[in-house]
């Protein structure tokens, strides 16, 4: 005969390790973005190096290349857009509008042995 034993919670300390385990787990990058609250909304950037200079690629749908702002503070690089829906005459009625204003802000720290200038 074997006894066994039973929890009256028998999941809670799984469970518990499991999301200790995911938060634990995550690669240092997301750590950072997920622990400043960044990753929502979070618009993709593809950074490119070439034999002379490094490139970005913003993922940026319904923004005009006019809606960008582009800032360098010392080794601190910042893309921003902002786009704000104008009210025009139109000749329709809307019977549901879910956006009129668009946003984003992205940040990346530069090397100090890349010349940002």
């Amino acid at each position: 005969m074997t006894n066994v034993r039973l929890s009256s919670k028998p999941f809670e300390g799984s469970f518990n390790s499991l999301v200790d385990n995911l938060f634990t787990e995550l690669p240092v990058f997301l750590k950072t973005e997920f622990n400043r609250g960044e990753r929502k909304g979070l618009v993709p950037v593809n950074v490119i190096e070439t034999e002379k200079s490094y490139q970005l690629e913003v993922v940026a749908p319904g923004f005009d290349k006019a809606d960008f702002k582009i800032n360098l503070d010392q080794q601190l690089l910042t893309i921003s857009a902002e786009k704000k829906n104008e009210q025009e005459e139109e000749n329709h009625k809307n019977i549901r509008r879910e956006y009129s204003y668009s946003s984003f802000k992205r940040s990346f720290t530069i090397d100090e042995k890349i010349d940002a200038t």
